[in-house]
């Protein structure tokens, strides 16, 4: 018998959206700096200079086609920017699986457009995108999915109040077919 149990506070959900999103995002660096004599390591907030974001056009229907946008905005100035469909997902690209964005300037947004025809047939399709790039130190990756469920969200979530009076999402866990 399979039990499920709920992922209850902010602290479950976060982890499930770095263990969701780690593989396909990955981690900018930053030079270590040897901890203090207490012991005590501070750690502060590190933003990658890329950001992606994935927008479907269309209403997500099996057999149909569906435009999908990948919006890169960044926040150093880039060349040779290009956006690729890495992974379909079983999903058939209409076109080029890769588009060039060119110069993308700091804080100047650019997007990639791409059309996809969906199986008449499946209940989940992961499309999963990489853009690239040239920064003044080397190039740059980053990655973004698009989960497209056609019958809707597989997960229902529910409004909880935690002991401290926090307003918390609770979603039952679940394995993904």
């Amino acid at each position: 018998m399979r039990t499920r149990k709920p992922i209850r506070g902010a602290l479950g959900a976060a982890a499930m959206v770095v263990a969701l999103s780690a593989p396909h995002e990955p981690a900018a660096l930053e030079a270590v700096t040897p901890a203090p004599a207490s012991g005590h390591v501070g750690c502060g907030a590190v933003d990658h200079p890329l950001r992606v974001n994935v927008v479907p056009l269309d209403p997500i229907v099996r057999g149909g086609v569906l435009r999908a946008r990948v919006d890169v905005t960044a926040s150093i100035d880039l060349d040779e920017v290009t956006v690729s469909l890495v992974e379909t997902g079983g999903v058939s690209p209409v076109g080029a699986l890769s588009r060039s964005l060119g110069r993308v300037g700091a804080d100047a947004p650019a997007s990639a457009r791409f059309d996809l025809a969906l199986p008449a047939q499946g209940r989940r399709f992961f499309l999963e995108f990489r853009v690239r790039g040239q920064g003044p130190a080397g190039a740059l990756t980053r990655g973004a999915v698009l989960n497209l469920l056609p019958d809707g969200s597989l997960e229902t979530a529910r409004q909880v109040v935690a002991p401290d009076g926090r307003r918390l999402r609770e979603v039952e866990a679940r394995r993904i077919d």
